[in-house]
């Protein structure tokens, strides 16, 4: 609005100074002149936007993250962090406050619940969802079989993401039923 309002009070004044065909022109020329003009930043800005390619693969196995729009999941993928954890170690452990959602680049994690092995994830593997999505302390314990690869989301930036779409809150929540319950 603000264009049109200055167009419409310079283009008389610009018409009447230097001439029809030359406001014409000029008025045209403004426009690719602040693309080229802007062109620079523009380029700078394109080349911090890039998306890691495997990090989007590998969170578009996941179902619950492959419904969201593309947008959303080039965000995640960018905003996903590399944590890298000894075969033997404890990744997330019961009653721990869940802080982060977990997907498996590479490597392999036992799934525990008092005690008792409820299944084996290796890559592609997710979990974590359960206390970010209903807000309570972890459910299991996730206990690195082999040294491990993971790709990390945030709390804020999972939860943002999932329930951004419907589908995807449908998905985790039949997910939950289905493996845990």
């Amino acid at each position: 609005m603000t264009g049109i309002a200055v167009g419409t009070l310079t283009a008389p004044a610009l018409v009447e100074g230097v001439g029809a065909r030359t406001a014409f022109v000029l008025a045209g020329s403004f426009l690719p002149a602040v693309a080229l003009a802007s062109y620079a930043m523009l380029r700078r800005l394109d080349a911090g936007a890039a998306v890691p390619v495997d990090v989007l693969t590998l969170l578009l196995r996941v179902p619950i993250l492959a419904v969201l729009a593309p947008r959303i999941l080039e965000r995640l993928a960018r905003d996903a962090e590399r944590e890298e954890v000894t075969s033997g170690d404890v990744v997330v452990a019961t009653g721990d406050a869940g802080s982060r959602f977990y997907v498996i680049a590479s490597g392999r994690v036992s799934v525990t619940v008092n005690g008792e092995e409820v299944r084996e994830l290796g890559p592609g593997g997710w979990f974590g969802e359960i206390a970010l999505l209903h807000d309570v302390p972890r459910t299991a314990t996730v206990t690195a079989v082999t040294d491990l690869a993971l790709w990390t989301l945030d709390r804020e930036s999972f939860l943002s993401s999932v329930s951004a779409g419907s589908t995807s809150l449908e998905l985790a929540e039949s997910h939950i039923r289905e493996t845990y319950r």
